[in-house]
């Protein structure tokens, strides 16, 4: 594996580790960056959307990094710069930008939504186009910026904001921490900005970019976007914009190269769930149609799996809420469910084994030990329950 891949693989690791059940996200937020795309992250305060940007774009050295909290009184100066005094002088209205955002290659902006119009148009330009005008009208300056990131625990709700929300290619929900071990985690260790170690140089970053930019996408996998977008519009309803399509093989390429693989295959379409939908409501519905088409296997293990858990959840009940050891039936129930979970993890099993992506494989792997566990648990139980 080339050292730019294994840096990417050792931050995504402690990225990973400082920040529990954000998994995910790491991915996507390391693909974004890779294939130059920008990110938008919705959820309640408190959820470390900002910390855990943050950690990234510090991770990142030899990097100018800006980073703004904006208000509704936020104005274009303290994001674009001041208005340089020697060019007023010589009427001239030009901004003296060091420091700021259009001197920025990676960049984090809090509470989007907030932007005033003003900020707004400039801000689009920058995002979309990696320009800024800087002269009164005339050959805009180059941003060097790669990728923005943008965090808020609201939805746009003007339609002036609807342009700028869709310049972010990926947009993701985030949840609290939802299990006990991530809420003991999240109590007791330290700041999680400072478990990150592992730095990435802007020789590296370029390479990553340079080598991710070039991975084969498969034509199988252009069909089966066509198909998911067919889906999409005519069962569904949603409907992507034709800029946001053309994107996405972009950011599939980032995600197949940091995934190890060399080739955009149809099971890498699965990143790209939160490239589609609109409103938070229809998430489910795309991650349904997507997992479908794109990734059968990776779909089926996750039916297996929540067949599993209703299985195991009703016999451990019948087993703790009665005398079980002194009936049949319930020892009969625990029996077969046990029966069953062990088909399912040989089922699962059977679903990696044929597996080509190493993204699915890790997918398919955690589904197999969790349903592991569960097996444990009912194995466990009756045991316990026939006194063995």
């Amino acid at each position: 594996m080339d050292r730019e891949r294994i840096a990417f693989n050792n931050l995504a690791k402690e990225l990973k580790t400082a920040y529990l059940e954000r998994g995910e996200l790491v991915d996507q937020v390391l693909a974004c960056l890779v294939s130059g795309k920008h990110i938008f992250l919705l959820g309640p305060p408190g959820t470390a959307k900002s910390s855990l940007l943050k950690a990234v774009c510090n991770s990142m050295e030899d990097s100018r990094y800006f980073s703004w909290l904006l208000t509704r009184y936020t104005t274009p100066e303290e994001l674009f710069g001041p208005p340089s005094i020697e060019g007023l002088k010589n009427d001239r209205f030009e901004r003296v930008t060091k420091g700021k955002l259009p001197e920025a290659d990676l960049a984090f902006i809090d509470e989007i939504w907030k932007a005033s119009s003003s900020i707004i148009n400039t801000l689009l330009t920058i995002m979309n186009e990696r320009e800024f005008y800087n002269n009164g009208g005339g050959k805009p300056m180059q941003c060097p910026l790669k990728f923005l990131a943008a965090a808020s625990n609201e939805m746009p709700a003007d339609d002036e904001l609807q342009a700028m929300y869709d310049r972010f290619l990926v947009r993701t929900v985030v949840q609290p921490v939802v299990s006990e071990s991530a809420t003991r985690a999240l109590l007791t260790q330290d700041d999680p900005q400072k478990m990150i170690k592992e730095k990435i140089t802007a020789k590296i970053l370029k390479k990553a970019m340079d080598t991710a930019s070039k991975v084969n996408v498969l034509d199988d996998t252009v069909d089966t976007v066509i198909k998911i977008r067919k889906t999409l519009k005519a069962d569904e309803g949603i409907v992507a914009s034709d800029r946001r399509w053309k994107e996405i093989f972009s950011f599939l390429k980032a995600v197949a190269w940091l995934s190890g693989d060399d080739e955009v295959i149809p099971e890498h379409l699965s990143a790209t769930v939160d490239c589609l939908w609109e409103q938070p409501d229809q998430r489910n519905t795309v991650a349904s149609v997507v997992g479908k088409i794109s990734s059968p296997a990776v779909a089926e293990a996750r039916e297996l799996l929540d067949a599993a858990k209703d299985e195991a959840k009703k016999a451990l009940e019948a087993a703790n809420n009665s005398d079980a050891g002194n009936n049949p039936e319930m020892l009969s129930q625990l029996g077969k469910a046990n029966s069953r979970l062990d088909k399912s993890v040989k089922q699962v099993q059977a679903l990696y084994n044929k597996t080509k992506s190493k993204a699915s494989m890790e997918k398919i792997k955690a589904i197999s030990e969790e349903l592991s566990g569960l097996c444990n648990e009912v194995k466990e139980t009756a045991r316990k329950t026939l006194k063995i």
